[in-house]
């Protein structure tokens, strides 16, 4: 049964003003609700959208039959079962799925336009540039997860870029864009590509400071400034190891200054085959140098795939 009765223009004009008020709310929260499932989020969001996308269908079909307002209603309910169809997390909404529910969407906003003459529109999808903050968080915290639990070296990549979302988002970012997010992704790819060109540039350099110990043990009289250069390229590749966490690296080279500090200032004669045997471990450090850009860059692309498309 109606609620407006006919003939009383100006109760019936005040009614469908309240009406299209709470209805542009609860489309907004469906709204909403769509955009983060084109995200693809994960299966505790995606049910919880689903149950805000359906409670909100359902109380502006209620609301709309109770306002003798029959082309909203049907236009509502038409719509139930396309979100009935992504209910199951496990298999996430295709493109087709999503324009259907999105054009089911706007004819309800048509159809609330037309009854009330309250304009009520939304744009017909989430801009490719905005990330709804929330989700995109869980996803990357997922996904550290997972690379935390495989049998790689220890990189964390999206831990990384969640430490720098949450600083934003405590500056009062509440919301990312894509070019953001690409920037962020870019910036660690580049210091990767700047670490392996350090390596590259500065290991030569420290592998002939350290073969001439093998010359200069024999030599009593050697003098510790002559690696001055040495130590100069540890420095220079530490900080670019300390700039993407490469730890095994990091590593490496603190034992490498450690002992070759010990040595040239207590001037202690070192045997050949220990030389030869750090000689040995010097060459290993372009490959684990390269291991680690590696498991960045699928990381990096891992994360790109979390990015809406």
């Amino acid at each position: 049964m109606a609620l407006v009765p006919d003939g009383d223009d100006d109760f019936q004009k005040e009614i469908l003003e309240l009406f299209a008020q709470e209805a542009r709310e609860w489309l907004g929260h469906i709204h909403q609700a769509l955009q983060e499932l084109r995200t693809q989020p994960d299966a505790d969001r995606h049910v919880a959208l689903i149950k805000t996308i359906t409670q909100g269908l359902t109380n502006l079909g209620g609301s709309a039959a109770t306002v003798n307002l029959p082309e909203v209603e049907r236009a509502t309910f038409a719509l139930l079962p396309f979100v009935e169809s992504i209910r199951d997390p496990v298999s996430a909404p295709t493109r087709e799925d999503l324009a259907s529910i999105q054009q089911n969407f706007q004819y309800i906003t048509t159809a609330l336009t037309e009854a009330t003459g309250v304009s009520v529109t939304f744009s017909c999808g989430p801009s490719l540039n905005e990330i709804p903050l929330d989700s995109f968080l869980n996803q990357l915290r997922n996904l550290g997860m997972t690379r935390k639990q495989a049998a790689e070296p220890g990189r964390n990549l999206a831990h990384l870029i969640i430490q720098k979302i949450e600083q934003d988002a405590q500056g009062g970012v509440s919301q990312l864009d894509r070019p953001t997010v690409e920037a962020l992704l870019k910036g660690v790819a580049d210091a990767d590509d700047a670490f392996l060109s350090v390596v590259k540039q500065r290991l030569p350099v420290i592998s002939r400071g350290v073969a001439r110990l093998k010359t200069k043990a024999q030599d009593a009289g050697f003098s510790a400034g002559e690696f001055d250069s040495t130590f100069r390229e540890m420095s220079a590749l530490q900080a670019a190891a300390q700039n993407v966490c490469a730890a095994s690296v990091m590593e490496f080279l603190n034992g490498l200054r450690s002992f070759l500090t010990i040595v040239l200032q207590r001037r202690i004669t070192v045997a050949s085959k220990k030389i030869e045997a750090v000689e040995s471990r010097l060459t290993v450090v372009l490959a684990m140098a390269q291991e680690w850009v590696q498991v960045g860059r699928a990381e990096l692309a891992a994360i790109s795939k979390l990015l809406p498309t």
